[in-house]
């Protein structure tokens, strides 16, 4: 029994670094076992710990890193090397597990798991546009050390790996909770009136009454108030019709001046 919780942990933990950095962790479990440092390979993935896989999981993982730090590149990486990332973490899970067929499937099948759980969250957190350009590199940064460490510290004890794995799972977990909280602030948003949004009261609720009100006498139409009546003199300083003050007036009263 306690070999199994062990090599649970193994699988888990194994699974999420290849999914972040598959041909790191890789290359970090072949050289370990061929240094004989932590958990042994089984025999079924002896080929890993060979001398030429390892250099070439190392030329691999320089690759992988360096292309990781390039903004828009990253991107793409991720989703071309997501079935290859899987396949990794299948591997990585299932290597260390000496427990015959049914622990080569299970090793597959979690370290799998794993593996895509990692590669989730790690696609879901890169931003697609970023103010500063350290910002993708320093993320990168903190993928290689997340999981070199882990690797190591999993071969080295195998309880380590559900600290890795619980990794990715709490950032999951925080962008679930964004993501709810902020589609529910959507949705009240769009489901409050418009006047609500703005700040004021809604036009409906404002009272209603007879218009005009009664109290306001309604207006005849007449002559402007500084309309002079017909026949007597313009106002002092006004010229009708271009002439001087002693010009005739207006044909009608409802005329202005020109």
């Amino acid at each position: 029994m306690i070999g199994w919780v062990f090599g649970l942990a193994r699988m888990l933990g194994l699974g999420a670094a290849a999914g972040t950095r598959p041909w790191l962790t890789l290359a970090l479990v072949g050289l370990m076992s061929e240094l004989r440092w932590g958990v042994p390979l089984n025999g079924t993935f002896d080929w890993v710990g060979s001398r030429w896989t390892i250099l070439a999981l190392v030329f691999l993982s320089i690759l992988e890193a360096a292309f990781d730090k390039i903004a828009r590149a990253d991107l793409v990486q991720d989703r071309l090397a997501f079935p290859l990332r899987l396949a990794a973490g299948a591997v990585a899970g299932a290597a260390t597990i000496d427990a015959g067929w049914p622990g080569l499937v299970a090793g597959l099948a979690v370290g799998g798991f794993a593996a895509w759980l990692a590669q989730h969250v790690k696609h879901v957190r890169r931003p697609r546009a970023t103010r500063s350009e350290a910002t993708i590199p320093l993320l990168s940064l903190i993928e290689d050390l997340y999981a070199f460490i882990g690797t190591v510290g999993t071969l080295l004890w195998s309880p380590v790996g559900y600290a890795v794995v619980g990794w990715p799972i709490a950032l999951w977990v925080e962008l679930r909770r964004r993501r709810t909280a902020k589609y529910a602030a959507l949705r009240r948003r769009r489901d409050e009136p418009a006047s609500a949004r703005a700040g004021g009261s809604p036009p409906d609720s404002a009272p209603r009454g007879p218009w005009p009100p009664a109290d306001v006498a309604p207006r005849s139409p007449g002559p402007p108030a500084d309309a002079a009546p017909h026949g007597s003199p313009s106002p002092p300083g006004r010229a009708p019709y271009g002439f001087g003050p002693e010009g005739a007036p207006p044909d009608s009263w409802w005329e202005e001046p020109q």
